[in-house]
């Protein structure tokens, strides 16, 4: 049942594949994520941040992948430390505890609130309790960090890898595309970035095999400054 809530979220996200198209040319949003950090552009990340949490429908690809990516030199950013609490939320979720999930993801995506597994709990809970404006309002958000994965690749080489600020995302999005990862190597690139290399199965049968790449290196980053 609970498997089923979580695939029932991510079935009515309706994201279609998407490729970026307001400029910043495919795999190269890593050479323009020092705009989250200027106060003049239109990617600075408090204005991104702003526009995601206030529902504007119009962010683009561009603003959303670099929304994502502006997140990750915030020093509040540290995707291993953080999947702790995104646990608890599914814990909560899982003893129907579904106001403590709501309270305890409140706070949570105050810090991190371009969580994808957060959001996801939080529609979850939402459902649950019949706060279906809610509900809608974190599923908005889910729609629009999907596509702010997607647009970053196709997933078919590490060349063309989707990015992910968070490894176990990598998850969410093999569920949203109908598969199941069936094994998971690492794999070291060029220019010292870090690649996971997922071999999934459809869920629709066994015959239907693919392969997919994850761009991990932000969360790798991350991971050596914690041990630090």
């Amino acid at each position: 049942m609970r498997r089923c809530l979580f695939l029932l979220v991510l079935m009515s996200v309706g994201t279609t594949l998407c490729t970026f198209g307001q400029g910043i040319a495919l795999g190269d949003f890593e050479a323009w994520t020092h705009l989250s950090q200027d106060s003049s552009s239109n990617f600075f990340y408090p204005k991104l941040l702003h526009r995601f949490m206030q529902g504007d429908t119009t962010l683009s690809d561009d603003e959303l992948v670099l929304l994502n990516h502006g997140y990750t030199l915030r020093p509040e950013y540290s995707p291993y430390g953080q999947g702790l609490t995104e646990d608890s939320l599914y814990q909560y979720n899982r003893e129907e505890e579904f106001a403590a999930a709501l309270e305890a993801g409140d706070r949570y995506l105050l810090e991190n609130p371009v969580s994808l597994r957060a959001n996801i709990a939080m529609v979850i809970a939402c459902r649950r309790l019949g706060l279906f404006d809610d509900s809608d309002k974190y599923q908005r958000r889910i729609r629009q960090l999907m596509r702010a994965i997607l647009a970053t690749g196709s997933g078919r080489s590490p060349d063309s890898a989707y990015a992910v600020i968070n490894v176990r995302d990598e998850y969410v999005v093999l569920n949203y595309l109908g598969y199941s990862s069936s094994s998971q190597s690492l794999i070291r690139g060029k220019s010292g970035r870090s690649y996971d290399k997922l071999e999934a199965v459809s869920r629709k049968g066994s015959s239907d095999r693919k392969v997919f790449y994850f761009d991990i290196t932000r969360a790798i980053l991350s991971f050596g400054r914690d041990l630090k």
